[in-house]
C-alpha cells in the first residue's frame, strides 16, 4: 500500500520537503484565488531561493479576459485535455484549462486558513481548479449549488503534486505539507470545522462528496490507514493540537 504523508511544522521550509512537486517548473495556486495571496507568495519565494526552480503564482482570469482570449489566441493560451479518455467514467468529456497550468509538471495548492473566506466555505485543495476552467464548463458547474463531486474530475486534467495548508493555533503559524490532493482536501476540511467555532459536520471529511469522487477517480489516498500523520518538532504544542484533531477526524493514527 502507497503512504501518503501528512506533516505538521512549524516552519514552511519543513512542510515544502513533503509538498514540493518535482519538475523544473511549479505553479502554485492559491485557494484564496487572489494573486497577492501571503501563502502562495511565500511559497513561490522560498522554492526559488531554495531550489532554484521556476515558481509562479497563478489566478483565475476575469469571465471578460476568458471570453476574449478564447477567441483570439486559445490554442496559445488554453489547453483542451480529453479527461474521459484518461477516465471513461467522467461526467465532463473535456476539460480547458489555461496552458500554464494544465502544462505545468507540478501543481501545488496553497490554502491559507487564516483566511476566514477560505475557511468559511474554501475553495480548499481538489476544488480550486474549478475557478481556472474555462467559460462553458463553469457555467455547468455553477448550474448547482453546494460541493458537488464532479468538481474533482477538472483535477484529472493537471498534475497536482501537493498542497501547503496554513493555520495559527495559539497565536503560533503552522504548515501542513502533503504530497497527496486528497489528503490536503481531507485536512484543510477537517481544520476549517475546527476554526468555525465548534461547528462540526455531522458528514466527516471522507464523506464529502468531493473527496468521494477523487478517491473513486484515484486522484490520492484511498484509506486512513494509508495515511502517515507526523508532526515535524516534537514539544510543539501548536503543533500537537492541529495533529490531534486531524487524527481524530480523519481516523488516522499518528506516526
Amino acid at each position: 500500500m502507497q503512504r501518503s504523508p501528512i506533516v505538521v511544522a512549524r516552519s514552511l521550509h519543513d512542510a515544502l520537503s513533503v509538498a514540493g512537486g518535482d519538475g523544473e517548473r511549479v505553479v502554485v495556486l492559491p485557494s484564496s484565488l487572489e494573486r497577492d495571496d501571503a501563502l502562495a507568495r511565500e511559497v513561490v519565494a522560498h522554492l526559488r531561493a531554495t531550489t532554484g526552480r521556476d515558481a509562479t503564482v497563478a489566478v483565475p482570469e476575469g469571465w471578460g479576459e476568458r471570453l476574449r482570449g478564447l477567441r483570439r489566441d486559445a490554442p496559445a493560451r488554453w489547453e483542451t485535455v480529453d479527461v474521459r479518455a484518461i477516465e471513461p467514467s467522467t461526467e465532463l468529456d473535456r476539460v480547458v484549462l489555461p496552458a500554464s497550468v494544465a502544462g505545468a509538471p507540478a501543481v501545488i495548492v496553497a490554502c491559507d486558513l487564516d483566511l476566514s473566506r477560505v475557511a468559511a466555505s474554501g475553495p480548499y485543495v481538489l476544488d480550486v481548479s474549478a475557478s481556472y476552467v474555462a467559460p462553458r464548463t463553469r457555467l455547468r458547474l455553477h448550474a448547482s449549488r453546494g460541493r458537488l463531486g464532479i468538481v474533482a474530475e477538472i483535477d484529472l486534467a493537471l498534475r497536482l503534486r501537493g498542497a501547503v495548508v496554513a493555520l495559527t493555533v495559539g497565536g503560533e503559524r503552522r504548515y501542513i505539507g502533503t504530497t497527496d490532493a486528497i489528503a490536503g482536501e481531507l485536512v484543510a476540511l477537517a481544520l476549517s470545522e475546527r476554526e468555525r467555532a465548534g461547528e462540526r459536520s455531522v458528514v466527516g471529511p471522507w464523506e464529502d462528496p468531493i473527496v468521494q469522487r477523487a478517491t473513486e477517480l484515484r486522484l490520492g489516498v484511498l484509506l486512513p490507514e494509508a495515511i502517515d500523520l507526523l508532526v515535524a518538532a516534537g514539544g510543539d504544542t501548536a503543533g500537537e493540537a492541529i495533529a490531534s484533531h486531524l487524527a481524530l477526524r480523519l481516523g488516522v493514527r499518528r506516526g
